[in-house]
């Protein structure tokens, strides 16, 4: 068991603090969350090195869908026809 307290994360955008620090925990508390247990020291320093390049891939998909560049425009979305 990890003697680091639990942390919280915080989804409300005026309760979210932007600065490096805690966006550094709560990269780590959502990190810690989706592998079902506190990472180790290694395990974070592993997940901290690739968490730039996973926030560059995800900025430019944020772009491409901005500016339709994602190839999703011209998909037909079945409905069902009110009865």
């Amino acid at each position: 068991m990890s003697s680091r307290p639990s942390r919280t994360l915080q989804s409300e955008p005026e309760l979210f603090d932007t600065r490096p620090k805690s966006r550094e925990d709560a990269a780590r508390c959502a990190l810690d969350s989706l592998a079902g247990h506190t990472l180790t020291g290694a395990e974070w320093v592993v997940a901290r090195s690739k968490l730039p390049e996973f926030v560059t891939i995800l900025r430019g998909w944020v772009q491409k869908s901005k500016n339709g560049e994602l190839g999703f425009g011209n998909v037909e979305v079945p409905c069902l026809r009110e009865l």
